[in-house]
């Protein structure tokens, strides 16, 4: 008799089945040996290069943080429309300077409290985009 609805139960294995199944770890070398991702798509590593020689340009020396009360220099270039909103990593218009600490805090502070970023133009929203995008 057959139960609707219920999952089936499976017999266990006898030890001379269990040992015609491939185990875990042969599977795991099988996947291992197809081709690897790539951490990096083609069109991202060429739009790195891009960055990295507009970076030449632009700051041939290490620049000072685009924070006017900070005395550092900078350690990033950070994009002040994000490319979530649209912005890109290429365009010379989307690169500002920040030391490590300002960067980090633009990055991950709370929206809510990076008021000063949006006044100083370190933060763009997508409807404010002007001469950022």
């Amino acid at each position: 008799m057959k139960r609707t609805g219920m999952p089936q139960r499976r017999k266990p294995l006898s030890p001379a089945a269990r040992e015609g199944r491939s185990s875990g770890l042969a599977r795991t070398a099988i996947l291992t040996t197809r081709t690897r991702l790539r951490p990096v798509s083609d069109k991202r590593r060429a739009e790195n290069r891009q960055r990295r020689d507009m970076v030449t340009v632009l700051y041939p020396e290490r620049p000072k943080c685009s924070v006017p009360w900070c005395p550092s220099l900078a350690d990033d270039l950070h994009e002040p429309l994000l490319r979530s909103r649209g912005g890109s990593i290429t365009s010379p218009e989307n690169a500002c300077p920040l030391c490590r600490p300002h960067h980090d805090q633009v990055t991950f502070a709370p929206e809510s409290e990076l008021g000063w970023a949006y006044d100083l133009k370190i933060l763009v929203h997508s409807w404010d985009r002007g001469g950022a995008a």
